[in-house]
């Protein structure tokens, strides 16, 4: 993560695949929307067209701003809910 003012970059975020699915990434995203809200700061993050984690940020309130290349620039905006488990 690259912690700024008005900003929240994840730079990477990856889990071996025999943890994947069990809600670990979505509980470490929510701690960090969490966090941002508190600041008023956004939160974006690069991901690739074919990353299966899209669904992920999109449900969490993430939508895209620009593309570059195969590169998709998500955002999460400072003012948005932070979703909790009973709202999906």
């Amino acid at each position: 993560m690259l912690r700024g003012a008005a900003e929240i970059r994840v730079i990477d975020i990856a889990l071996l695949a025999q943890y994947r699915g069990q809600g670990i990434g979505t509980t470490l995203l929510r701690s960090l929307l969490d966090e941002a809200r508190r600041g008023a700061r956004r939160v974006t993050i690069h991901v690739e067209e074919n990353n299966p984690a899209l669904a992920l940020y999109l449900r969490l309130g993430f939508t895209q701003i620009e593309t570059h290349g195969l590169y998709r620039l998500m955002a999460w905006p400072a003012s948005a809910p932070v979703m909790s488990q009973e709202t999906e």
